[in-house]
This record gives structure tokens, sequence and C-alpha cells, in this order.
């Protein structure tokens, strides 16, 4: 498109050397030069106006950097938990480790029963007590014979197991004279059972009888020896 000069009213210029008035009532051409078309003047004026209500484009923006990405991004839902068999040798592990420590808890306990302080036994003394305090309860209620081969028995028991004496085999008179010479019984321990065992044999051989008084005199008499004899 060719450029028309245009005066301040928009009308476009006359071309120099152009006179009204000529015969022919249009403006002469000059080289090169055409007349500017209605439709290309208005086309400039809309142009011209769209520029000026336009508003300006703002900058663009730059662009946002890349986020982190997401690690659960393109995961499907939970599945269901899955048994899964546990293989032969942990079996194994369990069953070995189940034995060894049943082996230690046994050896534990025993040890530890082992290490426990014992109670001591009972001392011939303390038997021989026992079973006289035993024998008070039934003074009214044994004959005489009966009580005292009962009393006899446990003195006798007494003597061989605290001295290492064969008491309990032996008679009277020979049980007598081997504590005859020996220092470990008293004059007042060797006259006690002298006393006591001659008081025996009469009940129990010559079957005397006798009161629940003198049964408890004869009882009296074998505590009395037990508990004061020297050791």
């Amino acid at each position: 498109m060719g450029f028309q000069p245009v005066d301040g009213r928009g009308a476009p210029h006359a071309p120099l050397g152009w006179k009204p008035g000529g015969h022919s009532g249009r403006m002469p051409e000059r080289a090169g030069w055409k007349p500017a078309l209605p439709e290309a003047d208005a086309l400039q004026k809309l142009t011209m106006i769209l520029a000026a209500i336009q508003p300006a484009t703002p900058p663009a923006s730059a662009p946002a950097p890349d986020a982190a990405p997401d690690p659960l991004a393109g995961l499907r839902g939970i599945a269901p938990p899955v048994d899964v068999p546990w293989p032969p040798w942990v079996w194994w592990a369990i069953g070995i480790g189940s034995v060894i420590a049943l082996a230690l808890l046994t050896w534990l306990i025993v040890w530890l029963a082992r290490r426990r302080p014992k109670t001591p036994p009972p001392t011939p003394r303390q038997i021989a007590l026992r079973e006289l305090e035993e024998l008070r309860a039934h003074i009214r209620e044994l004959d005489s014979y009966a009580f005292s081969v009962r009393v006899s028995d446990v003195l006798r028991t007494y003597v061989g197991a605290q001295f290492s004496l064969p008491a309990t085999s032996q008679t009277s008179p020979e049980f007598l004279a081997s504590i005859a010479d020996s220092p470990r019984f008293s004059a007042v321990d060797k006259q006690l059972l002298a006393t006591f065992l001659e008081r025996c044999d009469m009940l129990k051989f010559a079957r005397i009888e006798a009161h629940a008084e003198e049964n408890g005199e004869l009882l009296g008499a074998a505590a009395a020896f037990v508990q004061g004899t020297r050791t």
C-alpha cells in the first residue's frame, strides 16, 4: 500500500503542482504514487483505536520451579497381608533353643536348691526328748509293763546313738559294766542309769504293778539323764 499524505483534518493533501478547477477534476498522478483506498484508511484508523484502548499485556511470569516429586504418586491401594511360611531352619532353631533354655532352667533350679541351707537333722537328744514328751500323754493310759518297756527303749536308743554303744542289744548288767570305767559318764549319770534300769527290769520281769505317779517318776528319771548327760 502506497503512502498518502494527509492534512490536519485527516484529508489527503493535494500533490504539488495540482491546481483546482482543472479540466479533469482529478488529482494529477505522480510517478510511483497511487491514491489511498478507503478500506485501507479505515483499517489504519481501527488499528490505532484498538492500540489506544487495549491494556498493556503484563509480562509473562517466570515459570514456577518444579515441585518435589510425591513418593506416593502412582502407588495403588494397600494390599492385604500375605502369610509367608517360615523356612524349616527357623523351626529347627526354635526347637533347639527351647531345649537348651529348658536344660538351663532345670540346672538353675537344681543349683539353687543345693545352695539353700538344709535343715540339720535332729540330734539324738532332741529325738529322745520328743519321744519322752509324747509318752507323757500316755502315763495313765498304758499299764506299768508297757510303759516301762517304751521308756527303756527310748533311753537305750539315745545312749546307743549319742555314745556309739550297743545299748539296745545289751542287758542291764552288761550295759552298766560297759560304762563303769568310761570317762564319758559321770558318777551321777552312772547312778541314775543304774536306778532307772533296775526299776524298768522290775516292772518288765517281776510284773510289779505301778501307778501313774510311779510311771511319771520313771519318765522323769529318763528325761533328767537325757538333758543332763555330757556329750
